[in-house]
C-alpha cells in the first residue's frame, strides 16, 4: 500500500524495509506487493458496484414510497389506514421472511456477526413491500434503517453471486449499510463510520472504512443525481450565547442520556409484550394500529416520518414537549405490533422534541438544542457517538461541532450497556470497573424486563430505608 500510494520505485521501496525476513527473496517482495494491487483494487471496485446498485435502489425505494404517500395524503385522515397496513406487514413478517419485522439494523448487525454476512434474497422485496404498507399509511417509523438493510441484503446476492469469502462478504453487508445511510440523508462520511460503528459497543472495524467510505459516497452521488435531496440544515450560533451556555449543553447531554435511556427500554418492553402475547401478529398489527389511528386526532404529526415537524423545531420553531414521549409510544406500537420500518428517524425526531423543550425551558435557541437533540439520541441510543458527531458537521455545519461532542459524549456514556440495535455486541465497556459480558450482544433477556428491575431496586430502598428508621 506504501508503494502505491507514494509514487516511489520499487527498490527504495525495498530498502526501507531490509531488515524484515519477508523481503530477503525478490520472489516474496514481488508476491507481496501483487497481492496488496489485488486486494485493493478488488475492494475499490466491489464497494463501487455496492454504492452504485444500493444508491439505485434507494432512489426506486423513496420515490416509490413518496408516491404512495402523496397518494394517500389525498385522502380524509389517511392514518385510519394503519390497521390495514400494519396487518398486511405482520403478515409479511408471518409468512414470507422474520427479517422484516421491526426495524431492519438489528437483523443486519446480527447477520454480519452470526451469519458471516447471509442475507437471503428474498429480504429485500419483502423490507421493499412492508415498510411501504407501514409508512405509507401512517405508521411511526423511519427510512434510514429499511434502506441499511435493503443495502446490506443486495450486497449479501452480489456476495454468494461472486462466490467471495464469509469476511469478504462481511465487508460488502457494511458498504451497503453505509451506502443506503448516505443514499437518504446525505451524509456520506456519517453513513461510512455508522456502518462500521455500530456493529459494537466501544469497538470500530477500521479495517473496513476505506470500502465504507468508497460505498457511501457512490451512494450519496448516485441518490443526490436522480433527485434525492440532502438533509443539509442550519442553524444560527450568533442566538446562542450567553455565560451559562456550557452549562445549559451538559445539562442537555444527561437530559438527551436519560431521553435515550426510555427509548430503548420503551422498545425493549414493546417488544417483550409482543413475544408474550398470544394474539397473532397480524392481530396485533390490526389492534396497534386501532390504537395509533385513534390517537392521530389527537396527535397527527407523530404518525409517519415527521419530517416536517423535525425540520420546524431545528429551525427554531417551539415544539409541544409532550412529542417526545407520544413519538416513543407510536414507534413502539409501530415497529413491534406488526409494522417495519426504521429508528433512526424517530430517535432524531424525538430528540429534537427534547432539545426544543429544553431550549425553551432556559431561554435560549431552541434550534440549537433540537439539532443536539437530534444527534445526541443517535450516539446514546445506538453507540455511535463519532458517526452523530459527523453527522452534526454533515447535517447542520461545523459551528455545531463544539456543542455536539459535548452532549453526544455524555449521552453515549449515560445510556450504559443498553442499545436500541440489541444484536450489537459489547467490545468495550464504557467503564472500567462496569461488570458485563465482553464479546457478547447486548442479548434481550439482558434488558427486556429492566424497567421491572429499577422498580424492584426502588422498593429495595425504600424498605432499606424503613429499616434504619426503625
Amino acid at each position: 500500500m506504501l508503494l502505491l500510494l507514494s509514487g516511489m520505485d520499487y527498490d527504495t521501496f525495498v530498502t526501507m524495509f531490509d531488515n524484515r525476513p519477508i523481503f530477503f527473496h525478490s520472489s516474496h517482495r514481488r508476491s507481496l506487493i501483487s497481492r496488496i494491487r489485488v486486494a485493493w483494487t478488488k475492494d475499490i471496485a466491489l464497494a463501487l458496484v455496492i454504492g452504485l446498485l444500493v444508491g439505485c435502489l434507494t432512489v426506486i425505494f423513496l420515490k416509490s414510497l413518496y408516491l404512495v404517500l402523496a397518494i394517500v395524503s389525498n385522502l380524509w385522515r389517511p392514518w385510519l389506514l394503519l390497521p390495514l397496513g400494519l396487518a398486511l406487514s405482520a403478515w409479511i413478517s408471518m409468512h414470507v421472511t422474520s427479517e422484516v419485522y421491526g426495524q431492519g439494523l438489528e437483523h443486519v448487525v446480527h447477520a454480519i456477526h452470526r451469519a458471516s454476512g447471509y442475507i437471503e434474497a428474498h429480504v429485500i422485496p419483502a423490507k421493499f413491500l412492508s415498510t411501504l404498507l407501514t409508512i405509507g399509511t401512517g405508521g411511526s417509523a423511519g427510512t434510514i434503517g429499511p434502506c441499511a438493510q435493503i443495502g446490506g441484503g443486495i450486497a449479501s446476492l452480489v456476495a454468494r453471486s461472486l462466490r467471495l469469502q464469509p469476511s469478504e462478504r462481511q465487508t460488502l453487508v457494511i458498504c451497503g449499510m453505509s451506502a443506503g445511510f448516505a443514499a437518504v440523508l446525505g451524509a456520506p462520511f456519517a453513513g461510512a463510520c455508522f456502518a462500521i460503528e455500530a456493529l459494537w459497543i466501544g469497538g470500530l472495524s477500521y479495517n473496513r472504512l476505506v470500502p465504507s467510505i468508497i460505498a457511501a459516497l457512490t451512494g450519496h452521488v448516485v441518490a443526490f443525481s436522480f433527485g434525492i435531496p440532502n438533509w443539509t440544515l442550519t442553524f444560527s450560533p450568533d442566538k446562542a450565547t450567553g455565560q451559562f451556555l456550557l452549562l445549559i449543553v451538559l445539562l442537555a447531554g444527561i437530559l438527551f442520556g436519560l431521553c435515550s435511556i426510555v427509548f430503548i427500554e420503551t422498545m425493549n418492553l414493546a417488544r417483550w409484550v409482543s413475544w408474550r402475547s398470544s394474539c397473532p401478529l397480524p392481530l396485533q398489527g390490526a389492534l396497534s394500529g386501532i390504537l395509533l389511528a385513534g390517537a392521530g386526532f389527537w396527535f397527527p404529526h407523530n404518525l409517519g416520518l415527521g419530517i416536517d415537524h423535525l425540520q420546524d423545531a431545528v429551525h427554531g420553531q417551539p415544539m409541544p414537549w409532550a412529542d417526545m414521549f407520544v413519538k416513543t409510544l407510536f414507534t413502539a406500537a409501530t415497529l413491534y405490533f406488526g409494522g417495519s420500518g426504521g429508528i433512526i428517524l424517530p430517535l432524531g425526531f424525538v430528540g429534537a422534541m427534547a432539545g426544543s423543550t429544553l431550549g425553551i425551558l432556559f431561554q435560549t435557541d431552541p434550534g440549537l438544542f433540537a439539532a443536539l437533540g437530534f444527534v445526541s439520541l443517535l450516539a446514546g441510543a445506538a453507540n455511535t457517538p463519532l458517526a452523530a458527531m459527523i453527522l452534526a458537521w454533515e447535517l447542520f455545519g461545523a459551528s455545531l461541532i463544539p456543542y455536539a461532542m459535548a452532549t453526544c459524549a455524555i449521552s453515549y456514556w449515560i445510556t450504559g450497556h443498553r442499545s436500541a440495535i440489541p444484536t450489537q455486541i459489547l467490545h468495550t465497556p464504557k467503564c472500567l470497573h462496569a461488570p458485563s459480558r465482553l464479546n457478547q450482544e447486548i442479548t434481550d433477556p439482558e434488558l427486556l424486563l429492566r424497567l421491572p428491575t429499577w422498580l424492584t431496586i426502588t422498593r429495595q430502598w425504600f424498605r432499606r430505608r424503613a429499616s434504619w428508621r426503625s
